[in-house]
């Protein structure tokens, strides 16, 4: 392997070096840079990497994906109190955690809000459904007993019923007495 050489000129340093440059301090000291850190050019980046102390954390700026990896189960912390963060977890859950309490997770297919949830705007709206031949439901998760309101497709009613499965157990179910018009008042059966 060719040695690394370096030269100076117009207030430049140049490293060269064929097999990658170390930078070493000596003693305990920080290696301190006083101006901007430019890796590549635009349009020809460079990867950089950041190692932690424990086995396999990293943060990584992969350039060939123009995007920012952070590995194993770090955090983004979002202040400087160590409280505010969003993580991945190895079953590919991000959590979003303020003042050290969880209060969002999203998973495949799911979403858990840990304490209240406000939908604020001029005029606030709340979609269940995405207008596919479905049902859709709104299920209350109760300690001795569960209900739910929801619509059950098969026959375009809103029923109300106790457990999970909505259809099952139903208390009151409403239909349009004519479903090709949505302005005949609704009945109850």
């Amino acid at each position: 392997a060719a040695a690394a050489t370096w030269s100076t000129g117009a207030g430049v340093l140049t490293i060269d070096g064929d097999d990658g440059i170390i930078l070493n301090t000596a003693g305990s000291g920080d290696l301190q840079i006083n101006e901007n850190v430019l890796v590549g050019a635009d349009d020809a980046g460079f990867d950089v990497k950041f190692f932690g102390n424990t086995a396999s954390s990293y943060m990584l700026w992969d350039t060939s994906a123009d995007s920012l990896v952070l590995a194993a189960t770090n955090k983004l912390f979002l202040d400087g109190g160590n409280d505010t963060y969003i993580k991945e977890n190895s079953a590919n859950i991000i959590t979003i955690v303020t003042g050290n309490t969880t209060v969002l997770e999203l998973g495949n297919n799911y979403g858990y809000f840990y304490g209240d949830v406000t939908i604020a705007g001029t005029t606030p709206t709340l979609t269940i459904g995405d207008a596919g031949a479905e049902d859709a439901a709104l299920i209350f998760d109760g300690n001795a007993v569960d209900f739910y309101i929801g619509l059950d497709d098969s026959n375009d009613n809103l029923v109300i019923g106790k457990g999970t499965a909505l259809g099952t157990t139903p208390i009151m179910s409403f239909s349009l007495s004519d479903t090709n018009d949505p302005n005949v008042q609704t009945e109850m059966i």
